[in-house]
């Protein structure tokens, strides 16, 4: 048998924690008679049952439990099943819900602050509104203090879809797996959410070529651009006066330079240290020694302590050159270098929800889902360089710490 998912509805609410009120008990009633024809919004409209049948009955309802919450204005249960009725003629445009919905869920979240539900029901509500972003941080907040395995298949259904509307690929197909572990029943509007999840992800193509603004994503972030590549798996962030050079990936190999700022040196102009990122699958059998080396061919470099490790592993290597920036002392290279292993979800890392585009009034705006191109299988060698002038080391030092301490890796 398939069926819908749940989300979140009357059966999350406690009949027995609620006021022995007839007109509460009448409201439960009568919502759930119209419950499937209102848990979501539709247009058009799709049942036989006039919409605005479904709407007075749910303004009726939700008029005397509004009346009933005076009467019992610390009963949490009676807060969260109005805050659902709201939501519920929200669906159906009653006028003033959202605002009824939003009040009496922050009311029951105070009384009962170690109770997700309240969040849940709003964080669902404003996912079903222009306010997609603030709703998926609710559920975030939530999944992060609550943990999974406390969170029933209601919560992971709204979630799934709140992570699909705000573009968050990875965060849907792990709730997804979180809910296939708990045994939830066959529903084809999950499996068309995770197709749609899916889809999002374009698998590399290992005889492509792809130019950089193909691979890399940047946005802004105060006085420093954050890349992100999610072929690479990798995310870091520079400062604006750093001058960027980002390749080709050609065989599956990805490189990002930066130029620092100058930095003053003994010839009483400025040196510009160098900072590289190299990424690439290693070769079969290949150490991660080896692959240093292989990168460094005309130098021989020796292990040191690592300055900083962005992931759980590091390697650290140092070498000198006598025969390069000769004037300013010769040159000087410290190499980080790890390993990362493919993670159970590529890109949930670097995930944020967006956003919905803006509008103008009276007019209609689409929007495409970002795809992105999902890592590369299996593990993936990183190394760090910095290239500099021993004359500017010191300075140059801290530019890479800055670096490497801005670098997230999956």
């Amino acid at each position: 048998m398939v069926v819908s998912p749940v989300r979140a509805s009357l059966r999350d609410i406690q009949l027995a924690a609620l006021p022995s009120d007839p007109a509460v008990k009448k409201a439960f009633a009568d919502v759930r008679a119209v419950e499937d024809l209102a848990s979501e919004w539709h247009d058009p409209w799709k049942f036989d049952t006039p919409k605005a049948k479904v709407a007075s009955t749910l303004k009726t309802s939700l008029a005397a439990l509004q009346n009933a919450t005076k009467a019992a204005p610390d009963n949490e249960e009676l807060l969260l099943l109005t805050g659902l009725v709201a939501r519920y003629a929200y669906n159906v445009d009653v006028d003033g819900s959202h605002e009824i919905a939003t009040d009496v869920l922050a009311k029951a979240h105070k009384l009962a602050p170690n109770d997700y539900r309240p969040e849940w029901f709003q964080a669902m509500l404003q996912c079903q509104t222009v306010e997609t972003k603030d709703g998926m941080e609710k559920f975030l907040a939530i999944e992060n203090s609550t943990g999974w395995g406390h969170l029933d298949l209601d919560f992971w259904d709204d979630y799934l879809f709140c992570a699909t509307v705000t573009d968050m690929p990875a965060h849907a197909l792990r709730a997804a797996d979180h809910e296939k572990a708990m045994g939830a029943a066959a529903s084809r509007n999950r499996d068309f959410l995770i197709d749609v999840a899916r889809k999002r992800f374009i698998p590399a193509d290992p005889n492509k070529t792809y130019p950089p603004e193909e691979i890399w994503s940047g946005e802004q972030s105060n006085s420093e651009i954050v890349l992100t590549s999610t072929m690479f798996g990798v995310q870091f962030s520079a400062e604006q006066t750093w001058k960027p050079t980002l390749r080709d990936v050609v065989n599956q190999i990805g490189t990002a330079q930066f130029q620092v700022e100058p930095h003053p040196g003994k010839a009483g102009h400025g040196v510009t240290p160098n900072i590289l990122l190299f990424m690439r699958a290693p070769k079969d059998g290949e150490a991660l020694t080896a692959f240093v080396i292989s990168l460094m061919p005309n130098s021989i470099p020796h292990s040191i302590s690592v300055p900083y490790c962005p992931v759980q592993d590091c390697s650290a290597f140092e070498a000198d050159s006598a025969e390069t920036y000769k004037d300013e002392g010769g040159g000087h290279a410290i190499i980080v270098a790890f390993q990362r292993n493919s993670p159970e979800y590529p890109g949930l890392l670097f995930e944020r929800p967006s956003a919905p585009p803006t509008t103008e009034v009276g007019k209609t705006t689409y929007a495409h889902p970002t795809e992105r191109i999902r890592r590369l299988d299996g593990p993936l060698y990183y190394l760090v360089l910095l290239d500099t002038a021993d004359s500017v080391l010191t300075y140059a030092k801290i530019d890479f710490d800055t670096f490497l301490k801005s670098l997230h890796v999956e």
